[in-house]
């Protein structure tokens, strides 16, 4: 089975061939691609990476990197030991690791702040799927996911459909 990889980089070109390098090497497939924290969680969840950070999987390199670094990092959190280039990004990494645990602590209360069908909505709206995916998806009409997902942030006490997607896992908790 090849590590799973996400990659963090606001440089698009960098990181598009970071990621056609890193997928040419056996045993490494990348999942996903992000632009800076924020939109890594969303990437998390979004390619079920959190199982493998659930797991201790963990590694971040700095862009000072040589490539050889970042392999041996993604290898070592591969057999899962932290890799990062200094205490701050490592502390980073745990962070990230806490907050994918919360979130899925956060999945299991869901049933008493939500309806079931909201619950349903919020799964997919964090899987980033858009008002009309839903509504096709559930059978229900894109107003009626409108409304539901208008009242979900209300109800969790989160300002945004984003936040959403950051505090709700993808799936059905384990």
């Amino acid at each position: 089975m090849p590590t799973r990889v996400l990659l963090a980089l606001d440089s698009p070109i960098l990181r598009h061939t970071l990621a056609d390098l890193l997928g040419r090497h056996e045993g490494i497939e990348v999942v996903g691609e992000a632009l800076d924290p924020l939109d890594l969680l969303v990437a998390v969840q979004k390619s079920q990476a959190d199982r493998y950070l659930q797991a201790g999987a963990m590694a971040c390199v700095d862009r000072g990197a040589s490539f050889f670094s970042l392999v041996e990092a993604i290898n070592a959190a591969a057999q899962g030991r932290p890799a990062a280039a200094g205490a701050v990004l490592a502390a980073v990494i745990r962070r990230l690791h806490e907050v994918t645990l919360a979130s899925r602590e956060a999945m299991r209360s869901l049933p008493a702040s939500l309806s079931d069908r909201e619950a349903e909505v919020a799964r997919l709206v964090a899987r980033g799927l858009s008002n009309k995916q839903i509504a096709r998806q559930l059978g229900i009409r894109v107003s009626t996911v409108k409304t539901l997902v208008h009242r979900i942030p209300n109800k969790l006490k989160l300002k945004k459909r984003r936040d959403v997607m950051l505090r709700i896992p993808c799936s059905d908790p384990d």
